[in-house]
């Protein structure tokens, strides 16, 4: 639900969605990818790039993530 609030560029909405998704689970590098995004697209680049990087310390292979921080 998330992602589908982020394509319709409602991040309000999936900020909701994803403080439910981590407090369900915090361990998903899902959560911190899309978390990122939503902060990105609210200009809070320095905070979304944390977001990505720890998206990438829980699969280091998730290539969105890599792509969002130019890897």
């Amino acid at each position: 639900m998330a992602r589908i609030s982020i394509n319709k560029n409602d991040y309000e909405r999936a900020s909701s969605f994803l403080s439910v998704a981590k407090y369900i689970d915090d361990s998903d590098s899902r959560y911190y990818y899309y978390n990122g995004l939503v902060l990105k697209n609210k200009g809070l680049t320095a905070e979304a790039r944390k977001s990505f990087e720890q998206s990438l310390n829980l699969d280091p292979e998730n290539n969105l993530a890599k792509e969002e921080l130019n890897i």
